[in-house]
Order: structure tokens, then C-alpha cells, then sequence
């Protein structure tokens, strides 16, 4: 759902149901994962809300562990304020973040002069800049760090944070450095996949070679080892796992 006027508002409360508030990095991951999201949370009880972050929130420039968390609530009650809803209307807060390597020693940052745009593998990044990216990570780790510790925001609404490695493409199609209408067609054949195959989907982001299951810290400890944050992983299916 796009936005939720007064009135449903009114019946989400009249209903019992809560807001699943699902935030995304851009509008090919929204592409791809809504539909899941939505039918599978549905399904649970709950309604869910992706809200698409257009940029990296962890790279965003002024962004620190100091105030990642109310940059995040300040999100949920912008949304909340648009659409007439109160903290006790959400059930809990989803953040999906691409890793984009933050984790890896700066060794792994490699000059590569011509390239408009970092280029990611599974044992380094090339880029026209490697003291950014160098930066870029460093601030990317930290703020990461923090979130995984984080367990709720505005107050009392429950937050879990969840990783793609090295990022959304990667995980779901094993494809990377793709040019932003190569993401948009993966996400469009993604989405038409699992469209009325929840179940396949559960199986696939639980049960595929990418996925690290267990536990919020053992799963984010993972992927600050070595290379792992280069590499495909994610811990995506601890959320549906249960499901």
C-alpha cells in the first residue's frame, strides 16, 4: 500500500491490525520485495508498509551511530503524521541494508582510473577513488554497528535490522554492478516469480546458500569477518523464517 488515508487508518485500529513498516534502499528493491512482504505479513496479521529510501541511509552524509536511530524514527512519524496513524498502530520496524563491502580492510579498496561508479567483488572494490569509498566504509561500518544493536525506535516500536551482501541484487539474483534499468528488469521478474509463491520465497531467502541463519549477533558478527561483506550473503531469512 502506497498510503494509508484517515479512514483506514481508523480501520486498522477498528481491526486490530498493526503496520508493518518495511524501509528499503531504493524503488527496484521496493520492486521486488513488496508483494512478499506484504502478502507474508498479511498472512501473520499484520499490514505492511515498504518505504523506500532513495540512497544509502548508512552512507547518507551527516549520518553518525549518535543519530542514526532518531534519523530512522523520524521516518516512521513522517508517515505516521501523513496518514493519521500513532505509534501503537505499528507492529515493528524492518530495515533492509546493502553491506556494499563497508566491513572489508581498506587493502580490498582498489584504484581502478575510468570508472564512473565502484565496482564490487567478491575480494575487492574498484573505484576512480579509493580514499571515498575508504571513508565512505568506514562511516557505513560504524552506523551498521550501531543498528544491529539497536532493538527499537521512536520510543517503543520494535526495530530489526537485516543485511545484503554486498547488496539486494547480489542476494536475489546473484548479479552485480548492474546499471539502475538492469536492477528494475531483475526486480520485475523477481516480483512476477514468487508473485503467488510466498511459500517459494520463504523456502528460497531460509533455505539457499546465501542465507546466515541464527541469531541477530551471530549473524551480524558473520558478516564483519574477513570478506563476508563482499560476498552473497544475508540474514533476511531470520524474519520469515517463523513465518
Amino acid at each position: 500500500m502506497e498510503r494509508l488515508p484517515t479512514l483506514c487508518a481508523r480501520l486498522v485500529r477498528a481491526l486490530n491490525r498493526k503496520i508493518a513498516f518495511v524501509i528499503v534502499e531504493g524503488p527496484s528493491d521496493k520492486e521486488a520485495l513488496h508483494v512478499m512482504f506484504e502478502r507474508a505479513f498479511n498472512r501473520d496479521g499484520a499490514d505492511s508498509y515498504v518505504y523506500v529510501v532513495h540512497g544509502d541511509i548508512t552512507s547518507k552524509r551527516g549520518i553518525t551511530p549518535a543519530n542514526v536511530r532518531k534519523e530512522i524514527a523520524s521516518m516512521v512519524k513522517s508517515y505516521a503524521a501523513r496518514n493519521g496513524l500513532r505509534q501503537s498502530d505499528f507492529e515493528k520496524v524492518i530495515h533492509l541494508m546493502d553491506t556494499d563491502g563497508a566491513f572489508v580492510d581498506s587493502s580490498r579498496v582498489i584504484e581502478a582510473a575510468g570508472l564512473d561508479r565502484a565496482q564490487y567483488y567478491d575480494s575487492e572494490i574498484r573505484c576512480c577513488k579509493p580514499e571515498d569509498i575508504v571513508t565512505r566504509n568506514a562511516q557505513k561500518a560504524a552506523v551498521m554497528r550501531q543498528l544491529a544493536a539497536t532493538s527499537s525506535v521512536w520510543r517503543s516500536i520494535p526495530y530489526e535490522p537485516y543485511y545484503m551482501s554486498c547488496n539486494l541484487d547480489h542476494v536475489l539474483y546473484d548479479k552485480r554492478n548492474l546499471s539502475d534499468d538492469e536492477k528494475e528488469d531483475e526486480a520485475v521478474l523477481f516480483s512476477r516469480k514468487y508473485h503467488d509463491d510466498v511459500s517459494g520465497f520463504i523456502q528460497f531467502i531460509c533455505h539457499s546458500s546465501f542465507s546466515v541463519m541464527g541469531t541477530r549477533r551471530e549473524t551480524w558478527r558473520f558478516i564483519e569477518v574477513d570478506d563476508n561483506s563482499l560476498k552473497r550473503h544475508s540474514n533476511l531469512g531470520n524474519l520469515f523464517a517463523s513465518i
